[in-house]
């Protein structure tokens, strides 16, 4: 898979500002797999933010995915690993609302 310069400038970033989220900074996904889709991520006490690569933000929570997926995806966040592949397999559309970061 091929990644664009700007994708490898932005993966090395530690917080990330974003223009369409009100919260305005993102954690940087530790990604401790190196196959993540996964670049950062921002969580309150009922939702997550998850910024995928494609330059979306997903914001699950509790009311559209459930207590228990929401709180597992906030520890899969903040461990780095496993959030990509726990979202696909079992919460790929149980997000509350997309966002475009511009």
């Amino acid at each position: 898979m091929e990644s664009s310069p700007n994708s490898a400038a932005v993966a090395r970033q530690t917080h990330f500002p974003v223009k369409a989220d009100g919260d305005g900074v993102m954690i940087a996904y530790a990604n401790a797999g190196g196959d993540s889709n996964v670049l950062a991520y921002s969580y309150g006490e009922n939702y997550i933010k998850v910024l995928f690569s494609t330059g979306a933000i997903y914001l699950y929570s509790y009311d559209s995915a459930g207590i228990e997926q929401v709180e597992y995806m906030k520890l899969l966040a903040d461990l780095g690993r496993g959030l990509n592949t726990f979202i696909n397999v079992h919460g790929q559309s149980n997000y509350a609302l997309r966002l475009l970061t511009d």
